[in-house]
């Protein structure tokens, strides 16, 4: 199957603002959050920035991003340090988020979207990576 053929359009709504972006579904993504089970999708924060106007970048550190997302009203007890694990990273953390609602080809999915500080493609054929459909 061609990557062409696993790219969706996802729309991401919180507090009222939405994003739409290509999304690829990969069977290879395990994230998920340990406590509440949720997966996870990663998404390039620069492609979710518009959900958090008050906020005009996010840092790379991820706990600094995790307080910088805390502190704002729509995200009280809605983000999370997530570990990783992946090709040359022995543990890691990504800040992760609860948005409202993440609708994929109109369908909801619920799921954490934990923010990338890196472009997950070099010419930009979709800024989200999904988990597997369950």
């Amino acid at each position: 199957m061609c990557i062409r053929d696993r790219v969706r359009a996802v729309t991401v709504t919180l507090a009222g603002r939405s994003v739409t972006l290509k999304a690829l579904r990969d069977s290879g993504n395990d994230l998920h959050d340990p406590v509440s089970g949720l997966p996870a999708a990663v998404v390039e924060r620069a492609a979710v920035l518009p959900l958090f106007p008050a906020l005009h970048a996010l840092p790379d550190d991820a706990v600094q991003t995790l307080e910088a997302l805390g502190a704002l009203p729509e995200c009280t007890g809605r983000v999370v340090l997530l570990p990783y694990r992946a090709v040359g990273v022995a543990g890691a953390l990504l800040p992760a988020f609860r948005p409202d609602s993440v609708m994929i080809d109109g369908m909801p999915e619920p799921m954490l979207l934990a923010l990338s500080t890196q472009a997950l493609t070099s010419d930009g054929a979709f800024a989200m990576v999904l988990p597997p459909k369950n």
